[in-house]
């Protein structure tokens, strides 16, 4: 995932720099809560209605690796002047897990200063 020239990377820094900074003091600390959604492979569903299948795994456990993951976000958000440096986030909480049947895939990113 991570890679300063992904789509995904991109599109994070674009959406980041469209939102007013948390902070412009570099000494503010912060903690950021990344929760990822994956999109269901069709293994994941039977039949034409596309059902859940029960044994459908809820946690995604496949690459990206969360400290890949975080290094992106973190980057995207710096690059699109959310918060002055990355070196200011002091606490770090991800979850990767799979959408809901035919939900879209998002990242959904919070942060607080202490």
């Amino acid at each position: 995932m991570y890679s300063p020239k992904s789509e995904w990377f991109n599109g994070l820094v674009v959406l980041a720099s469209q939102n007013q900074p948390i902070t412009t003091n570099p000494a503010d600390p912060l903690v950021v809560t990344i929760t990822c959604y994956f999109k269901r492979p069709n293994w994941h569903f039977k039949g034409k209605n596309r059902t859940l299948r029960e044994s459908a795994p809820y946690w995604y456990t496949r690459k990206p690796d969360v400290d890949n993951t975080i290094k992106s976000v973190l980057d995207a958000l710096q690059q699109g002047g959310v918060y002055p440096d990355d070196k200011q986030v002091f606490g770090v909480k991800i979850i990767k897990k799979y959408v809901q049947a035919e939900e879209t895939p998002k990242t959904e990113i919070t942060i607080k200063t202490l």
